[in-house]
């Protein structure tokens, strides 16, 4: 469900596949977490290319993940997004928070 890639020393890219759901939302949470907290990227990218799906749960998931990140320096961002899964971050507010737009990075 979710494959890292380092792009460089400072930048990962993380592939989330398939639903962001009630029942796998911790999960993308976690290794996000374990990610960032094992190698320390002031980049960290999320894909979400290949994401079909995403609820209210999926969305908690990338917000903390990002706030994680900001309170650790790192700039935390969501590219790749479907149509549909754009209009349900622009929908609930979170499109410009998780387009990596934090000034401080």
């Amino acid at each position: 469900m979710v494959t890292r890639h380092r792009e460089t020393d400072h930048l990962l890219r993380l592939e989330v596949a398939g639903e962001i759901d009630m029942a796998t939302a911790d999960h993308v949470y976690a290794v996000v977490e374990a990610t960032r907290a094992a190698d320390h990227p002031t980049q960290l990218v999320i894909d979400l290319t290949a994401v079909t799906f995403l609820d209210c749960a999926g969305i908690r998931a990338l917000i903390s993940a990002q706030r994680a990140a900001s309170d650790r320096a790192t700039n935390l961002r969501v590219v790749g997004a479907s149509r549909h899964i754009q209009r349900v971050l622009h929908l609930t507010g979170v499109q410009d928070l998780l387009a990596g737009t934090n000034p401080e990075h």
